[in-house]
């Protein structure tokens, strides 16, 4: 199964104390009100990983929702904010709004395992934020689209990867992403096993990271499913 063309990630967290609440609104009342706005044809929400990759700045983010979009952003979320500004769909008091980060990326590369059943979603997602060396934008993707996307299939667990390029058109009432591209990679077991495999991998040098990405950039983050 293909994924949509462009998604929307949206990071938020509950208010201290109403986690409960906040994940009965998300998954009874937000996603199904969601798929109602021309452009919204799949969500899936995901919860903060136990296993982290080593070396990695902690997340910021608890929980993550990606939103599928079958059309360019710019018609989708139009569409929200008229909802939002109507008060059509409203943000309960469960939800921290300052913790709210809604981002749009458009699909750029995908690829997947050979023996990958495709007809049902992978239980967990490693998300990779990251950015080219100035000037080096060119030899970045290719080396990602040639060699790492494949690369990364290779190693256990790994089953599904997908390449975005953030978006021009974005929510207006959202600050501006720091992360101008996007990995996602889907895993078929819980991240314990692929983390460590991608760590033997890069400390074998049987993956190794070119000068075309700034290592500064990088930022990878694994989630657990938990609604769809």
């Amino acid at each position: 199964m293909m994924p949509a063309p462009h998604i929307s990630m949206v990071f938020s967290a509950p208010t201290p104390g109403r986690d409960d609440d906040y994940n009965k609104w998300y998954d009874e009342v937000h996603l199904p009100e969601s798929l109602t706005v021309p452009g919204y044809v799949g969500a899936h929400r995901y919860r903060l990983s136990e296993d982290q990759a080593a070396g990695m700045p902690p997340s910021p983010y608890a929980y993550l929702t990606i939103y599928e979009l079958d059309r360019p952003p710019a018609e989708p979320l139009a569409a929200l904010t008229a909802r939002l500004e109507s008060q059509e769909i409203a943000p309960p008091d469960s939800i921290d709004v300052g913790s709210i980060r809604s981002w749009a990326y458009s699909r750029i590369a995908s690829a997947s395992a050979p023996d990958r059943d495709r007809t049902t979603p992978a239980p967990h997602v490693a998300v990779a934020f990251s950015a080219p060396t100035a000037g080096r934008e060119d030899d970045y993707n290719r080396w990602y689209d040639e060699v790492h996307l494949d690369e990364a299939l290779s190693l256990p667990g790994h089953v599904g990867a997908h390449r975005y390029r953030l978006s021009e058109d974005q929510l207006a009432s959202m600050p501006p992403s720091p992360y101008s591209y996007l990995a996602i990679y889907e895993l078929d077991r819980p991240p314990a096993e692929p983390l460590a495999a991608l760590a033997e991998a890069l400390e074998s040098g049987a993956i190794t990271l070119p000068d075309s990405i700034d290592p500064d950039s990088l930022r990878s983050w694994t989630f657990s499913s938990i609604s769809a």
